[in-house]
């Protein structure tokens, strides 16, 4: 069974980083993206990123309760080196195995964001 990870992008303000992200999901061949909040006139303007315009023109703006109602694991994305965090750390090289055991039907969701 091929994993079915979304990508949610969460209130995302800059249109290159919407655009290298999508760029990047679509060359490793991923192609659920959803947006939460995302700043209206950048998510336009993010559209025309080469290689990603098509996953950005497809991406769903949903809220994160919509996001993520059909995950069975979500994992959200941050640094650790300001704040005092109250769930577990997943360090990146774990994470693939970490989706594995926690994931088994592999309807997982990654959280970027927020800017």
């Amino acid at each position: 069974m091929r994993p079915s990870v979304r990508f949610v992008l969460v209130r995302t303000r800059n249109s290159l980083n919407m655009g290298a992200a999508a760029r990047a999901l679509a060359n490793f061949g991923f192609a659920d993206l959803a947006a939460v909040e995302p700043y209206e006139p950048k998510w336009r303007e993010a559209a025309s990123a080469v290689a990603g315009a098509e996953l950005l023109r497809k991406a769903p703006v949903l809220t994160l309760a919509e996001a993520v109602a059909d995950r069975t694991f979500v994992v959200g994305t941050g640094s650790n080196d300001s704040r005092r965090l109250k769930k577990p750390v997943i360090p990146l090289p774990a994470l693939a195995e970490e989706l594995r055991r926690r994931c088994p039907d592999g309807r997982a969701a990654v959280l970027f964001g927020s800017e």
